[in-house]
């Protein structure tokens, strides 16, 4: 199904600046790092671009999970754009979660909750993943980004990817952006 949005522009810019150090006789030798990158996605769904995209701040119970549906199937959780419409996706470009379980916002207390990201049960967005088991944990405080410019995975009927919180006792706490393409 076409995307009912009529532009889109995202640009994403990673930066990591670190700094060794060793102090010899009378100096300490410092040797810098930078790796920097800027990229761009325009409208559209060529390569490289994006006309859908889903974000939210999400909570979860004590070992709950989310089945987030990327095609608007009903299998999972149907996901709302930002104008209340029903998001379809034909393929996912790039995934960004941020576990943001160890601070605290709003209700949520901060916690050492861990989250996994992976396919859906049964109901299969493999995404780079290699088999519908396979999950990659994200630790408090910590990012994940699955990002291919052409295409991570096209998307199925019934795709859905799950996020599991994997403390049994503790509330987690995420933020995630799904962005792609729907033709």
């Amino acid at each position: 199904m076409a995307t009912d949005i009529t532009g889109l522009t995202m640009k994403l810019d990673l930066l990591l600046q670190a700094e060794a150090a060793k102090t010899a006789d009378f100096a300490t030798v410092k040797a810098p790092v930078t790796m920097a990158k800027v990229m761009e996605f325009p409208f559209g769904a060529d390569i490289g671009s994006l006309n859908q995209i889903w974000w939210d701040r999400r909570t979860l119970a004590a070992s709950a999970d989310d089945e987030l549906d990327l095609t608007g199937d009903e299998a999972g959780e149907q996901l709302l754009n930002a104008f209340g419409v029903k998001v379809y996706f034909d393929s996912v470009r790039l995934v960004i979660v941020i576990n943001r379980s160890d601070e605290t916002i709003g209700a949520h207390a901060a916690s050492d909750a861990i989250i996994s990201v992976g396919p859906g049960d049964g109901n299969d967005w493999l995404g780079p993943f290699q088999a519908n088991t396979h999950r990659l944990n994200v630790l408090p405080g910590c990012p994940l980004i699955l990002l291919s410019p052409a295409d991570i995975q096209t998307v199925s009927a019934d795709d859905d990817v799950k996020i599991t919180n994997e403390d049994g006792a503790a509330e987690a706490l995420y933020d995630i952006l799904i962005a792609g393409v729907s033709e």
